[in-house]
This record gives C-alpha cells, sequence and structure tokens, in this order.
C-alpha cells in the first residue's frame, strides 16, 4: 500500500516537471515541442516563428500596446491557428499524467532499483507542496 503512495507522488513528480518547472534541459525541451507543434494557448514571438518553420497555419496578433510600454519594446506574435496533439501534451497535467502513470508502473514491474528513485521522487513532491507554505 504504501508503494501505492510513493508511485503516486512520483507520478505527481514527475507530471510537474514535464509540464511546469523550469528545470532548464527539460523547459528547452518543452519549449522545442510547443515552437513545432504549438497548443491551443501558445504564442511564439517573431523571432521564435523564424525557428519553428513547421507551423503553417498563423496568423499575426497585435496586441494592444499598454501606454507605459515603450514602442521599442513591443513586439508582434504568431500564434497558432490549430492547436497540435504534441503541445496539448507537454502543457496538460491531467494528460501527461497518465502516460507517466503508465511508465511508473511498468518501472515498478520492471527496473530493479526503481523503489529508490520512486522514494526520491516522492520526497521531491513533498517537499515541493510543503515549501508552498514557507513563502512567508
Amino acid at each position: 500500500m504504501i508503494e501505492w503512495l510513493i508511485d503516486a507522488l512520483a507520478v505527481y513528480r514527475l507530471t510537474r516537471l514535464v509540464t511546469v518547472d523550469g528545470f532548464p534541459p527539460i523547459r528547452r525541451a518543452r519549449e522545442w515541442v510547443l515552437r513545432r507543434w504549438p497548443s491551443e494557448d501558445t504564442e511564439l514571438a517573431e523571432s521564435e516563428m523564424v525557428e519553428a518553420t513547421s507551423i503553417t497555419a498563423a496568423e499575426w496578433v497585435e496586441i494592444e500596446r499598454p501606454t507605459e510600454t515603450a514602442a521599442w519594446n513591443w513586439e508582434r506574435r504568431w500564434v497558432a491557428l490549430q492547436p497540435h496533439w504534441l503541445g496539448e501534451l507537454v502543457t496538460c497535467a491531467w494528460c501527461v499524467s497518465v502516460y507517466v502513470a503508465g511508465l511508473v508502473v511498468a518501472a515498478r514491474a520492471l527496473v530493479s532499483g526503481w523503489g529508490y528513485l520512486s522514494l526520491a521522487l516522492a520526497f521531491s513532491a513533498v517537499a515541493g507542496w510543503l515549501s508552498r507554505f514557507d513563502e512567508s
């Protein structure tokens, strides 16, 4: 029973790592996916649009510039017209958690040292959750 709780926390931690966290290698991988296969709410700066050549259905979106923002500090953005499932996958915690849970269950069955890694991920999840209460 305790292994299920540990694995559930590991799933939470891995899901958060994929979808939200700013750990540089993971963040860059997530941004790479979003540049090539944007989700419904992905906005790409003009400089990123040149790099993202596989986006075919995109349009300019002119965002009204606030009066306190200098014109030279304002940019137009490309917004994809059709969301792609890969972009949605790397930003939707609900979606990613299903696949991560499958990997965790497979790791529990197939990897001999999974218990230790799972425990480390569970501790990381609990520490991250507790740190939310210490921001005073």
